[in-house]
C-alpha cells in the first residue's frame, strides 16, 4: 500500500470526514504520554514489526 505525506490539517480533515483512519504514533511511551493526537494508536517503533502489532491492526498477512 502506497504511502503518501500529508499535513496536519489534510489529516484532520480525513479523521473527520470517514473517522477510519489507523494513525500509528512510533515515539515511545514517555513521548506519546506527554502530547499526542486523540485518535492516534502508540506503537513504539522497537515493536512495530512485532507479528501480534501488524495483527492487532489487520496488517498481517500471514493472519488469514
Amino acid at each position: 500500500m502506497p504511502v503518501s505525506p500529508i499535513s496536519v490539517e489534510e489529516l484532520h480533515k480525513l479523521y473527520e470526514q470517514s473517522g477510519n483512519i489507523i494513525l500509528i504514533d512510533v515515539r515511545e511511551q514517555d513521548e506519546f504520554a506527554a502530547t499526542r493526537v486523540s485518535y492516534a494508536k502508540n506503537y513504539p517503533l522497537s515493536k512495530l514489526n512485532s507479528s501480534e502489532v501488524l495483527n492487532e491492526l489487520g496488517l498481517n498477512s500471514d493472519s488469514d
